[in-house]
């Protein structure tokens, strides 16, 4: 069990139960309320269309209930969109926050100008970073991340589509 719960902790997986969890509760709320305001409304359009049937405007409360029940789910819709895109927006900035760690990664010394060696892990630049920052005494020394490489000169080119391995710097 505590094995199960580390991986999960790591890997960002219990945020993420917790974000569907509370997806499904908005669902189910907004269903509920969507359901009593359909009663309510109904309930307001019985009422009035028996005041009125005796009138002859039965059909211009009809119309009115229709239209009311639109708005109604029309901000309920709007609502449910609202929170989804909020949904999928914590979802993207979890990915990322799990995920900063895998990739390539390149040590740049200021100093001496462009990086010579990409790195498979974090760790492996973290090392090599702190090896160069004691050599150059304190210095600040960056560790980054590729995500793409180009190259700017006077005639560019975009260097995304090329294998990692195959980039010049």
């Amino acid at each position: 069990m505590k094995i199960k719960e580390l991986f999960k902790k790591i890997t960002g997986q219990d945020k993420l139960d917790i974000i569907i969890e509370n997806q499904n509760k908005a669902s189910k709320m907004w269903e509920d309320f969507k359901q009593t305001s359909k009663k309510s409304a109904k309930i307001v359009f019985q009422t009035r269309l028996a005041a009125q049937k005796a009138k002859g405007d039965a059909l211009l409360i009809e119309r009115q209930y229709k239209e009311e029940i639109k708005q109604v789910e029309k901000n309920l819709e709007a609502t449910i969109d609202q929170q989804y895109a909020e949904i999928q927006k914590l979802r993207t900035q979890l990915e990322h926050a799990t995920n900063n760690r895998v990739g390539k990664f390149y040590v740049f010394n200021p100093q001496h100008g462009q990086p010579r060696k990409i790195y498979d892990s974090y760790e492996a630049a973290m090392k090599d970073a702190e090896s160069v920052a004691k050599i150059s005494k304190g210095q600040k020394v960056f560790v980054l991340k590729i995500v793409s490489g180009v190259q700017i000169s006077e005639n560019y080119e975009d260097y995304s589509l090329i294998p990692e391995e195959e980039i010049p710097f």
